[in-house]
């Protein structure tokens, strides 16, 4: 990927956190049962009961936007795992 590439990515992903943040918070009410996720191509209507798999989805697209900034400042990434 090139800078622009890149940059535009990240820029997508940080929105797409955004929306992921502003569900859980909306969660955070006990009276709010569906919340719809606006990532400007479409709309995806989420529950409460989905709440756990919204907070590992979160969790993987930080990781992932800090993966594209590194490689967008030149730092370098290395993701291990264990060899056994």
């Amino acid at each position: 990927m090139n800078t622009a590439e890149l940059q535009t990515q990240i820029t997508f992903s940080k929105a797409y956190l955004a929306q992921l943040n502003a569900a859980i918070t909306a969660f955070a009410d006990p009276t709010v049962l569906r919340y719809d996720l606006d990532t400007g191509q479409s709309i995806t209507r989420v529950q409460r009961n989905e709440l756990p798999a919204i907070i590992k989805s979160r969790q993987v697209l930080m990781e992932e936007i800090c993966t594209l900034e590194a490689r967008l400042t030149g730092g370098g990434v290395t993701r291990g795992q264990p060899a056994w």
